[in-house]
């Protein structure tokens, strides 16, 4: 509270709390009153705070910039005063309270000395500057060396933030460094707020999956970290507690200082995380750590998920194949420690549909109890209305990766009956469902695409309507918000957020997840062209959720102030490290030398440059040019290879590359292929190492007799989308080892079922011929008894007639 008074002793006895008492015709700085208030939260003991008071009349026009410059130079001092400012200054009602106490009739100047007596303090707060008009001020009370830094910073006119900017919250969120959906909401999140900083800690991710590196950045997409710290061991999904980790996390709060904690998602971090003792708001992007399969579903969508459920999941689920060498007592107890983490810290879940309280309310009462639903917000203008094609076969796009969780088998089902009288669209459905997918009729496969070419790319396919197949029930899919941004009527199954946000028939179509379901209800859509286009009418003009409507919500709840105290008080963040420009180098070598620098010649390039080339001399090599060797990077990164090409002396070449497999066994070293690059073209490396290299090929390093050129043609992906494609080889080769292990079991089991029915033939066969000799040994008897002798004669006589 701020009161404008001459009379200081007279408004102690009518103060109701804590308050900034300044005569009138003051002139204060930017937050004056908060930034009084927050000195003395820091100051224990404190009865008043005053600020720097000046009375020079040159001075009055210039206080915002004075007490800028204060700031600066002051390190956030705090000195001890022998009585309070009787100008400008804040007063605890606390210390009014004992002092009114002990003498009722207090005035300004026995006031002060009853709260030194009393054991409280006075203190001038030297990084705040007021004017006061016809005051002595307190300048005087600053050291000379103080006095003089001001000064020299006014009169220099050295640079000075804004107490405002300096004072805006901050939010440190925590991510994964696989893509998707989560990375998204951060960077729009990001992006949109301008109530706040936000920076992100992520997890660097190795080619396995585990995260190696923990790393600060200002901005998620940064290609410079503001810190990276090691993580030894490695962190392979979650874990309850990891020392490197630790470390590294509570060094960047204190170079971050905080507000708040918002987790985006626990892969690749350890729990010490969610233990900040800062207010921590977890987004329900998918159901992980609860679920280490991420979408509570094995075979159907989960309604519980005991220990034992839990065992069988880790064991045979196909979808639950992230990370197919942790067993099911680290998820049990990672579970346990998460659920008790979240209550005894009071974190929040955020939700982006109703959907995930309703299952957690089956799957885990408690969690589902601290579920607040916000719905995500995408950027304006971000996808443009595309109109349907309306004639001909019906086009259905099926969007995204299509695998399993996607929901394949669904589609694998009914493709050939949905051939009859739709065509299907592949958009971004990955490699291997692309050379799964590939000539099958009417279906037009696009492996990949980057995230701005998809506008055009929906505009040139107009397609009728979007197959939603998903297998797991999603939290929200910002593919189905892409949808409605479109206008393409969604056609999906019930299940999750689609539920929640699809009216059947109203701006979208919903069906029962079965093949029959699926295909009498596209039939009728086919037959009724109408439905699909009110639909798009309705999505066309019906507005999409904004990220600021979300933001908005988020600072509702959260109750996040405009001014951060903590911030205030912080350093200044740290600058990212110069990148520097990238740069390659091609070696030669002759037989029985070791490549070296001597012999090679380096390149430098712009790692921002969407596609370049760079070009190699290659000399001519006494006796003979045995090898080359090319060194793509000098640190962890990736780089995405479209051409390389090997010419000799007279301009005419003898080796092409153009995107095909190349970089395994032993050419390449600290070097892994991730496959085809964003767009489908060339070849991705993720190099891991400080020296990752290859080598080119000798068959045609040979033919250079008198030297040469080497050229190659590559571009530096954004990192998103490198971890984005590294998720779906995770996930991929996951889903590949969870089906051989399941393949392997029924081999087995089929191999012991053979062998107890063999057991159970040759048994049998045992018995049988024990009959057998029985009947031999009875045969044998009877003819040797008494009974069989004397009726030989009778049956000789028989024996003709029978004939």
């Amino acid at each position: 509270m701020l009161i404008e008074t001459a009379d200081f002793a007279g408004a102690l006895r009518t103060l109701a709390g804590d308050a900034v008492l300044v005569r009138p015709g003051a002139v204060l700085p930017e937050l004056a009153a908060e930034r009084l208030a927050w000195t003395a939260a820091r100051t224990p003991g404190a009865a008043t705070v005053s600020p720097i008071t000046d009375s020079r009349p040159d001075a009055k026009q210039a206080v915002r910039r004075i007490d800028e410059c204060a700031r600066e130079v002051s390190r956030l001092e705090v000195a001890p005063l022998a009585a309070p400012s009787n100008d400008c200054v804040w007063v605890s009602h606390a210390a009014v309270q004992a002092a009114l106490a002990a003498d009722p009739q207090v005035d300004w100047q026995r006031f002060g000395a009853l709260c030194t007596g009393l054991r409280y303090g006075h203190y001038l707060a030297g990084h705040i500057y007021c004017w006061i008009p016809d005051g002595p001020g307190t300048v005087g009370a600053l050291s000379p060396t103080h006095r003089a830094n001001v000064a020299r910073h006014v009169h220099a006119g050295l640079a000075a933030r804004g107490i405002a900017a300096r004072s805006k919250p901050r939010q440190l969120h925590v991510l994964h460094g696989w893509g998707g959906g989560a990375e998204q909401w951060v960077r729009d999140y990001c992006a949109h707020d301008s109530g706040a900083i936000n920076l992100v800690l992520l997890t660097e991710v190795a080619p396995d999956g585990s995260a190696v590196r923990l790393c600060l950045y200002r901005n998620p997409g940064d290609a410079v970290a503001l810190r990276t710290w090691p993580l030894h061991p490695s962190i392979t999904g979650s874990v309850e507690e990891h020392g490197a980790y630790r470390a590294a996390f509570y060094e960047a709060l204190e170079l971050t200082a905080p507000d708040r904690v918002i987790v985006s998602s626990l892969v690749g971090h350890s729990l010490d995380v969610l233990r900040s003792g800062l207010p921590t708001w977890m987004v329900c992007h998918d159901y992980y750590p609860f679920c280490p399969a991420f979408g509570i579903t094995f075979g159907s969508t989960c309604a519980s998920c005991g220990d034992s459920e839990l065992a069988a999941c880790t064991s045979g689920n196909p979808l639950a194949s992230a990370f197919p060498r942790i067993p099911a007592a680290h998820w049990s107890a990672l579970r346990a420690r998460f659920l008790r983490d979240v209550e005894v810290g009071g974190l929040h879940l955020i939700a982006p549909s109703e959907s995930v309280r309703r299952h957690y309310s089956a799957l885990c009462p408690d969690l589902a109890r601290r579920v607040h639903v916000i719905p995500h917000g995408t950027p304006p203008g971000a996808s443009p209305l595309v109109p349907p094609a309306t004639e001909g076969r019906l086009r259905l796009l099926v969007p995204g990766r299509l695998n399993r969780a996607k929901g394949l088998d669904l589609l694998e089902a009914v493709h050939t009956d949905i051939a009859e009288f739709a065509d299907l669209i592949l958009c971004g459905c990955g490699g291997a469902a692309a050379e799964a997918w590939s000539g099958r009729p009417h279906v037009t496969v696009i492996p990949a695409y980057s995230r701005h070419e998809l506008p055009g790319l929906l505009q040139s396919l107009r397609p009728d309507a979007a197959l939603m197949l998903s297998l797991v029930p999603e939290t929200f899919s910002y593919t189905l918000q892409e949808l409605f941004a479109a206008a393409i009527p969604p056609f999906a199954v019930r299940r999750g957020a689609y539920e929640d946000r699809i009216q059947d028939g109203v701006n979208g179509f919903l069906c029962h997840p079965s093949p029959a379901a699926m295909l009498a209800r596209l039939r009728a859509l086919d037959q009724d062209r109408g439905r699909l286009s009110r639909v798009h009418e309705t999505l066309r003009v019906t507005p999409v959720r904004g990220v600021h409507d979300m933001i908005r919500d988020y600072v509702a709840l959260t109750g996040a102030s405009q001014h951060s105290s903590a911030a205030y008080f912080a350093p200044d963040l740290p600058e990212p490290p110069s990148a520097g420009p990238g740069h390659m180098q091609l070696f030669w070598r002759s037989p029985d030398v070791p490549f070296h620098d001597a012999a090679s010649q380096v390149r430098t390039f712009d790692e921002t440059v969407e596609r370049q080339s760079l070009r190699f001399t290659i000399p001519p090599v006494f006796p003979s040019l045995a090898g080359l060797r090319l060194d793509p990077g000098v640190r962890p990164g990736a780089v995405q290879l479209t051409r390389m090409t090997l010419t000799d002396a007279s301009g005419a070449a003898v080796w092409t590359w153009t995107g095909g497999a190349y970089f395994d066994g032993a050419l390449q070293s600290q070097i892994t292929d991730l496959g085809p690059g964003p767009g489908g073209s060339g070849r991705l490396l993720y190099l891991s190492g400080a020296d990752p290299h290859f080598g080119l090929p000798r068959e045609a390093v040979v033919r250079l007799v008198r030297g040469g050129e080497f050229e190659i043609e590559f571009s530096c992906p954004p990192v998103h989308e490198v971890f984005e494609i590294y998720r779906g080889l995770v996930m991929s080769c996951g889903e590949r080892e969870a089906a051989a292990e399941r393949r392997a079991h029924a081999s087995e089991a089929r191999a012991q079922h053979a062998e107890s029915e063999l057991a159970a033939a040759r048994a049998a066969l045992g018995r049988m011929e024990a009959e057998a000799a029985d009947a031999r040994a009875d045969s044998q008897a009877l003819r040797q008894s008494l009974s069989w002798k004397i009726t030989a004669p009778l049956r000789a006589v028989v024996k003709p007639l029978s004939k």
